[in-house]
């Protein structure tokens, strides 16, 4: 009877197809990299062209300090604990979580543009900023250092850093295209910050990063971890000396 049932369930559930060869399957690190870099293109990179003006393109750089701290004291945190979330939630999970805060970050000054009165959500979206950037280079991290093989490090690198980097370039063009024939000083106008949030907004529809890079695809739905695991990891890692210092 056993054997009748092993048999069956052979035949109910045939082996997995592998995966397509070359560079651009949808799996590869190739394509993962590509993938990740611009979605850092698109937020991380927009986030320092918007940072790149100076005081967030506000007259009074006040709010835009007020702001920054918020996001980096948030940052310093989440930057450890996005690791942890890395394992538990997959790589798709934490980088869309991460690349959300971006445009809500940008909303902030277009909203403070009509209201200079109200400071309260431009400091509160750089706090959410700050967790959301832990989570996003957390989970950066381990794409572009994990997924590629170890002799193909530095090429992988280097095109997600021409990507990231390109994001800030054609950032840098709102301010230039909207503000080059205003006169006198102030802030820069709606158009400039709508640009920025446009861009950031659109990192929802990139397609997910795959939760592991395989040569077959019976793998591609694996979980990495559980949380009483990763409570225990964490407790053994910053307990330890060596890995503290």
């Amino acid at each position: 009877m056993q054997q009748q049932l092993e048999v069956a369930d052979e035949v109910e559930r045939p082996p997995l197809p592998p995966a397509k060869p070359g560079l651009l399957r949808y799996n590869s690190p190739l394509v993962q990299v590509f993938l990740t870099g611009l979605v850092c293109f698109c937020s991380a990179g927009m986030f320092n062209a918007l940072s790149g003006l100076g005081g967030a393109g506000q007259l009074d750089h006040t709010i835009a300090d007020d702001a920054n701290t918020a996001l980096y004291a948030c940052f310093t945190v989440f930057g450890v604990l996005g690791v942890p979330a890395h394992n538990l939630l997959g790589p798709w999970t934490t980088v869309l979580l991460g690349a959300l805060a971006y445009p809500l970050y940008d909303s902030s000054f277009l909203y403070y543009n009509h209201r200079p009165a109200s400071i309260a959500f431009p400091v509160a979206t750089g706090t959410v900023l700050g967790a959301g950037a832990g989570l996003l280079w957390a989970t950066q991290g381990a794409i572009i250092t994990t997924y590629p093989s170890p002799n193909r490090h530095g090429t992988y690198i280097s095109l997600f850093l021409c990507l990231y980097n390109l994001g800030s370039v054609f950032g840098g063009l709102f301010p230039l295209s909207f503000n080059y024939h205003r006169g006198g000083s102030g802030s820069v106008n709606d158009g400039t910050t709508s640009g920025w949030l446009c861009s950031t907004a659109g990192t929802p529809f990139f397609p997910p990063v795959a939760r592991s890079v395989v040569e077959s695809r019976d793998m591609a739905g694996s979980k990495w971890s559980t949380t009483p695991l990763q409570i225990a990891d964490n407790a053994c890692g910053y307990g330890s000396v060596k890995q503290v210092t």
